[in-house]
């Protein structure tokens, strides 16, 4: 739990951060993108104030409201750093990878990890349960996923197989006593 002394120092920084914050704002001139000119972290989002806000999340909480919880801020122009809230929608998480950068190259991939090709007949769809409990697909090589099926049952047969027969023999010495 935060000591209401902490809670004050947080407020007073952000008072202190609220009122430079439109210093580091530049309108761009070739979009309607504000730009962050302050910090900007190593993914390229701006980081405002002592306690390293995002700089699109201050921007919109304090122009339109706050952000429901569950929920992240894509940005519609694209631009990281921008800070126009006029940009910015609520999404959840899977969604916000689905349309971004990072899951791109997944979507883009033309072959699997040990160079089978992806085409139609040998892509296998998964499901998958995400920790916010939604429901997402990602594709599989099939070639990959029969090979490591047979490698799992082999090996699980193998051991099962000397399993049943330390039972058996136990069975049977058991019959001789």
């Amino acid at each position: 739990m935060r000591s209401r002394a902490s809670e004050v120092r947080e407020m007073d920084a952000m008072r202190v951060s609220a009122a430079n914050f439109w210093d580091f704002v530049v309108p761009s001139a070739d979009s309607e993108c504000w730009i962050w000119r302050g910090s900007i972290n190593k993914d390229g989002y701006g980081r405002f104030g002592s306690i390293k806000k995002m700089a699109h999340r201050h921007a919109y909480e304090r122009l339109i409201g706050p952000i429901p919880e569950r929920l992240v801020i894509d940005h519609l122009c694209r631009c990281r750093n921008c800070v126009n809230p006029q940009h910015m929608e609520f999404v959840t998480v899977g969604e916000n990878v689905r349309r971004g950068e990072a899951g791109k190259h997944k979507s883009d991939q033309t072959h699997c990890p040990n160079g089978h090709e992806l085409t139609p007949p040998n892509i296998r769809w998964r499901k998958k349960l995400t920790s916010l409990g939604e429901v997402t697909f990602y594709r599989h090589c099939r070639i990959c996923f029969r090979a490591t099926n047979t490698r799992v049952r082999r090996n699980w047969w193998r051991a099962n197989r000397s399993i049943q027969a330390r039972n058996r023999t136990a069975e049977v010495q058991e019959g001789l006593s």
